[in-house]
């Protein structure tokens, strides 16, 4: 393995205290794998979308970029889960903070993966292309997306996973999807809502 980023979901609680308190386990694991370039990051609630992973370049102001970026632009710690044009300018202005933290050599890059954009139908095509173009390309921080519905723990037996193993990839769409986005149910014999 080359490298590895190591994320913790963001919120409230998270923006608190989460990365400093992860930051000297994370250095600890640099030390220890030096053939392994291993990131922080947090798994960002984005303003009305569903969440992503954002990492930065280890450095002397990694943890006050990370903190900065989730207390100011994640969905959970702003009350910017809905699906409207200021949540969606959130979102964006989260990621030109990013790129702006490099511009300024706070961290020497960043970089974003929307996760699962299409698992609840909140992330519309056109906020895709907006979190793509959002930095121009002289600094790219959302780079991509990986695309697998689910959740970490759906393949987990209750009572660790919170509703078991398939409710992560059948699970009804959000009660605000996109209009841009059809939603099917995969779940054997569910019905389509789209």
């Amino acid at each position: 393995m080359d490298w590895l980023v190591i994320t913790d979901h963001g919120g409230t609680t998270h923006a608190r205290i989460g990365v400093e308190k992860v930051n000297p386990d994370i250095k600890a694991a640099r030390a220890a794998h030096e053939d392994t370039l291993v990131f922080q990051g947090l798994e960002w609630n984005i303003p009305a979308a569903e969440h992503g992973t954002v990492f930065v370049h280890p450095g002397r102001d990694e943890v006050s970029v990370l903190k900065q970026f989730e207390t100011d632009y994640d969905g959970g710690v702003k009350g910017a889960g809905d699906s409207t044009p200021a949540n969606e300018a959130l979102a964006v202005a989260g990621l030109d903070f990013l790129a702006d933290q490099v511009r300024r050599r706070k961290v020497k890059d960043a970089l974003m993966l929307a996760n699962h954009p299409a698992r609840k139908g909140i992330d519309s095509p056109h906020e895709i292309r907006a979190w793509r173009d959002a930095t121009g390309s002289d600094r790219q921080i959302a780079v991509g997306f990986e695309g697998a519905p689910g959740h970490q723990a759906g393949g987990l037996p209750r009572p660790s996973a919170p509703a078991g193993p398939a409710a992560s990839t059948t699970a009804a769409p959000a009660p605000t999807p996109s209009p841009a986005i059809r939603w099917r149910a995969t779940a054997p014999g569910a019905a389509s809502t789209g």
